[in-house]
């Protein structure tokens, strides 16, 4: 069976116009009274509020953080979504790595990744959130400074709740 010399371009053509569809890549919030935003961006993200825009509306809209059950990024930075791919494949030292070193690099910048402001909050959270369900964040803070009382105390606290649990 012979394709026509555009066959491949044709698929090609129909691949990228799906990828690059609007609302192919849309973050969704999810909010407390179980409504949804769908077919965002999310434009940032604070303690207070949440900015995002609307899919063909140029004015940005903001929610109260605490009407917002949870967001659900349709893009990460390649560190984030590497670990998370490394999550599902039940690499968790991996993800782990990976979320460290995106956490370092964005703590040394001193600003937000450029174009996910909201990755380094997020990938710091995914980080305790992995470390507390492997047991290892009493162990870290411990072993990163032992002489630190403080340190010490926390460590023997989520230890404790950890293994009492």
């Amino acid at each position: 069976m012979r394709f026509p010399l555009s066959a491949p371009f044709t698929l090609l053509g129909a691949l990228a116009a799906t990828i690059l569809s609007p609302g192919a890549l849309a973050d969704t919030i999810i909010k407390v009274d179980g409504s949804q935003e769908l077919n965002c961006t999310v434009v940032s993200e604070s303690l207070t509020e949440v900015v995002y825009k609307q899919e063909g509306r140029n004015a940005k809209r903001k929610l109260a953080a605490e009407d917002v059950l949870r967001i659900e990024f349709s893009r990460f930075p390649d560190q984030v979504d590497r670990a998370e791919m490394a999550v599902i494949d039940d690499q968790i030292p991996d993800a782990v790595a990976d979320l460290e070193e995106f956490v370092a690099g964005v703590v040394e910048s001193g600003k937000p990744h450029r174009k996910h402001p909201w990755s380094g909050p997020y990938a710091m959270a995914r980080l305790v959130e992995l470390n507390t369900t492997q047991g290892w964040l009493s162990f870290r803070i411990s072993e990163r400074n032992p002489s630190n009382r403080l340190s010490s105390q926390i460590g023997q606290t989520l230890t404790t709740a950890t293994t009492s649990s």
